[in-house]
């Protein structure tokens, strides 16, 4: 035996069934904008990081260019004599120290210094041998 059930809507709304109520539509909001605070405080850290990321790229790009000039001389130049540099580029400032025979004989090491901000600072060392 088959049984077909047909449901027949009258368009009426009876009862309860009205829609929401204000209660229900103001915790919706509630939460939709407690999630919305949430995003917006991870794009401000986002973009806090990216603009440390820049100013640190920055930083080692200064430092290395510096080193580059000072390598590209001869060993004996006086670019490369021991003693210190600096040279400052915007909010960058950039300390080198050449010493000689360090770590073995006829071998100089030039320590570069790039500060920035508060207290913050790339720091490299670079080594430049006789060639014979």
């Amino acid at each position: 035996m088959i049984y077909r059930h047909s449901f027949k809507t009258t368009g009426k709304v009876t009862g309860n069934n009205k829609g929401f109520t204000i209660v229900e539509v103001l915790m919706a909001l509630v939460i939709f904008s407690v999630g919305i605070l949430g995003l917006t405080k991870l794009q401000i850290s986002s973009v806090k990081g990216n603009t440390s990321s820049r100013t640190y790229t920055e930083a080692s790009t200064f430092g290395s260019s510096r080193i580059e000039a000072i390598i590209a001389n001869e060993y004996d130049s006086a670019a490369l004599n021991p003693g210190t540099g600096n040279d400052t580029q915007g909010i960058y400032t950039i300390n080198w120290t050449v010493t000689a025979d360090d770590p073995v004989p006829n071998v100089k090491r030039i320590n570069v210094v790039v500060t920035w901000g508060n207290n913050k600072n790339f720091t490299a060392d670079y080594y430049k041998a006789v060639t014979f």
